[in-house]
């Protein structure tokens, strides 16, 4: 979406190239956001709207910033902003896979009400 291209690869074995936040913070965290747009000229444009987009989806709602916080990052630099944790459902590490057997470990967290706040 931010790139504005296609995806290259339709049949990604890989669920964190298929599901695109992940894919973003990856970019993120490596530096290599610069590939994306640069004929558009865009980078610190894009760069904001990813990391605000990555704050705004956090699954406790205590990380989540507030409407008048969105519009504040947004008014600012991209420089200013900080990459906000690498969220539970984005993990890249592959799931444990017990040979000889069928048990496999989804590694998922709980999250309960009480969490929240």
């Amino acid at each position: 979406m931010v790139g504005g291209r296609r995806n290259s690869k339709q049949d990604m074995s890989s669920s964190s190239q298929a599901y695109y936040p992940s894919w973003v913070y990856n970019q993120l965290v490596q530096q290599e956001l610069g590939e994306m747009v640069t004929a558009f000229n865009m980078h610190e444009l894009e760069k904001k709207l990813c990391i605000v987009g990555l704050h705004c989806i956090q699954m406790k709602s205590h990380d989540r910033p507030t409407m008048s916080e969105v519009i504040e990052m947004l008014d600012g630099g991209a420089d200013g902003l900080r990459l906000p944790s690498r969220p539970f459902f984005c993990d890249d590490e592959p799931m444990p896979h017990v040979v000889g057997s069928y048990h496999l470990s989804s590694g998922l967290t709980e999250i309960s009400e009480e969490d929240e706040y």
